[in-house]
């Protein structure tokens, strides 16, 4: 806990420095990836996907710093330069789409947007809907979900052009706001700082600059190269998978010393609370289980995703998980949780909690959060905590009626 409050101070610190003294940013850049270094133990890599886009920026700011004297650095070529490490990271995923399916069109014509929508809300990062309301509009959805992935593919594919000239420029990114709007309502997953700089990008070129050259048939030539010869040199991740209706979820559950079972919310282990956002705890099933799914239930091999898309019944979809789910059982991962959960709940009881919440609250907030479904209250931070059980449910949403496939304790941890 101190490591993290120390390293955290560094980055406020030297990012406040930067706002008076540019030359400061590679300071304020080691002391970011200092504290991010500290965030990859077995457990996970949180929001890696969400801040890969602005180290990338952080980096080409720091190349660009470096060569700042040198005559030949055209301020023109800067901004390019910038805006374009901003788009690879939409251009990979676009290209992505069409690799998820058996064909270059599958994504496009078969996949179903708005079961990202309805596994959004059973894992808990969807608050908008109830559960009827989330079938509504999964039904209302339908329609509209072919031309909505032909908007998805323009903006992500079209910014080759962005510097043609400015209106096009604001017009794209202006749709790529529109896109995470989009995904924050169905998902819950607001992807919030990528939002921010799409409208810094807005603001800067909503009126024409006064500069030569910055836009015409050059500029757009380019940042189409950079974008095309560097797009795999960064960090981006190539969002692209077939939707499906079968998601898991696991919950935690307190026991407390009266033997009361309570749940644990994610926000319980802030700032560690995004790996409990995502619940990917496949890890904790036993050697006779299988797992089919990842976040949102996307499949990344199409020939299972089609198998899916064709189930109609939980017979259908139990036979799909026993012919091509895979074992995930990884007992490396299972004594990093055991070990993380003793160490957290000893801490927690000496410092009553406080320290996690000041360091969530120096922390910039996640881009998801994940809601318990009550059964009960939540645990109040109070009471003393004697064991953990984790609770496995995989889910199967047949387009109107919702099946939980399973419901079991698959692990406990003695925190006492």
């Amino acid at each position: 806990g101190r490591a993290h409050l120390l390293d955290r101070l560094a980055v406020v610190a030297t990012g406040a420095l930067c706002l008076r003294y540019p030359a400061a940013i590679p300071v304020f850049t080691f002391c970011v990836m200092s504290s991010y270094g500290q965030w990859r133990f077995t457990l996970g890599d949180p929001e890696i996907t969400n801040r890969k886009i602005v180290l990338d920026l952080l980096f080409t700011l720091n190349a660009i710093l470096l060569l700042r004297r040198w005559k030949w650095l055209n301020p023109n070529l800067v901004v390019i330069t910038l805006v374009s490490v901003n788009l690879i990271h939409y251009w990979i995923p676009g290209l992505a789409k069409f690799d998820a399916g058996n064909t270059a069109v599958e994504w496009l014509v078969e996949d179903r947007p708005s079961n990202m929508m309805v596994a959004g809300y059973f894992v808990g990062w969807n608050q908008l809907w109830d559960e009827a309301g989330m079938v509504q509009l999964y039904q209302w959805l339908a329609p509209l979900e072919f031309p909505l992935k032909i908007f998805v593919l323009v903006v992500e594919l079209a910014l080759l052009a962005s510097f043609l000239n400015h209106r096009l420029m604001v017009a794209l990114t202006l749709g790529r706001v529109l896109l995470h709007t989009g995904i924050w309502i169905l998902s819950g997953d607001t992807f919030w700082n990528w939002i921010l700089l799409q409208l810094a990008i807005t603001v800067a070129f909503w009126r024409k600059p006064k500069v030569e050259g910055l836009f015409g048939p050059l500029p757009a030539a380019l940042s189409a190269i950079f974008v095309l010869w560097t797009s795999h040199s960064y960090q981006a991740s190539p969002l692209g998978w077939m939707d499906s209706r079968l998601f898991e979820r696991y919950d935690l559950y307190a026991i407390t010393n009266d033997n009361e079972r309570v749940q644990l919310e994610p926000d319980f282990f802030e700032p560690y609370s995004f790996i409990f956002c995502q619940t990917k705890f496949h890890f904790l099933l036993g050697e006779d289980d299988k797992t089919l799914t990842r976040t949102y239930g996307a499949i990344h091999d199409p020939r299972i995703a089609k198998r899916m898309r064709a189930a109609k019944t939980v017979d259908d979809v139990r036979a799909i998980i026993a012919e091509e789910g895979t074992v995930e059982v990884d007992e490396k991962k299972v004594r990093a949780l055991r070990r993380f959960l003793k160490r957290w709940f000893t801490n927690h009881r000496e410092k009553s909690g406080g320290l996690s919440h000041f360091l969530d609250w120096l922390s910039p907030p996640p881009h998801a959060y994940a809601f318990a479904r009550r059964d009960k209250e939540p645990y109040d931070r109070r009471e003393y905590v004697k064991k953990v059980e984790i609770v496995y449910r995989p889910i199967f949403f047949d387009g109107e009626n919702v099946h939980v496939l399973d419901e079991r304790v698959v692990h406990s941890v003695s925190v006492k």
